[in-house]
Parts: C-alpha cells; sequence; structure tokens
C-alpha cells in the first residue's frame, strides 16, 4: 500500500467577500416600585374629615413611563369611609361614625405588556 500527498498550487486570484455588520445594546435599569408614605397617624374631628398629605415618588421607569395610578382605600374601621377621590394623591376623606381607621395608599408603575409569543 503506498500513500502519496497531492499538493494543489492555485495559479488564478481567488476573491474573498467578507461581510460585518454591528448591533448596539443599550441596557436600561430596572424599574423599581414607587415609594409611597401615606401621611402621619392623625386625629381629626368626625364634622371635618381628613385631607390627604401623602407623598408618592417614581424613578420614571419603564420608558416610555407607564401610567402611575393611585388608590386610596380603608383597609380597616368600625363605618364607611367616603374618599372625594380614591385615585388621587391629594384628597379628602369623611368618615360615617368615630372610630379609629386604618386607610392605605397603594401607587403602582407597571406598563401594560404585550402577550407573550407562543
Amino acid at each position: 500500500m503506498s500513500s502519496f500527498i497531492v499538493w494543489l498550487i492555485l495559479l488564478f486570484p481567488v476573491s474573498v467577500t467578507i461581510s460585518a455588520d454591528k448591533v448596539t445594546v443599550t441596557v436600561t435599569p430596572a424599574n423599581t416600585p414607587p415609594i409611597v408614605e401615606a401621611g402621619p397617624d392623625i386625629t381629626v374631628p368626625i364634622e371635618t374629615g381628613w385631607t390627604s398629605t401623602a407623598t408618592v415618588i417614581d424613578d420614571g421607569l419603564p420608558n416610555p413611563p407607564g401610567k402611575l395610578t393611585l388608590m386610596w382605600e380603608k383597609i380597616s374601621g368600625p363605618g364607611v369611609v367616603t374618599f372625594a377621590d380614591p385615585a388621587a394623591l391629594k384628597t379628602t376623606a369623611s368618615f360615617s361614625i368615630p372610630g379609629i381607621y386604618v386607610l392605605e395608599l397603594t401607587a403602582t408603575d407597571i406598563a401594560v405588556l404585550p402577550p407573550p409569543i407562543p
């Protein structure tokens, strides 16, 4: 059995085409939840009701910003609480009967995401 090596020498010009492209990737910070401060505990006369001093701080994300949604609600208490505007940061509340009430302000800044691709 014999083996031999074949050398191929190209005597004609070879054309090589090279193609390239670049992509720029911008990485954004993660969205963090809004910081909610409902205000201090307070004692008010039933006839005057309560006025909100709440604050909400948001990071501005997602970008474009999702809508900041606010909602006041009664967590506990003996009677009915009526908010002038439960979706407003600065609102007032009236109470049907005297007692100790716990009110909560919730803030969300979620964007509506498209449904996942199957």
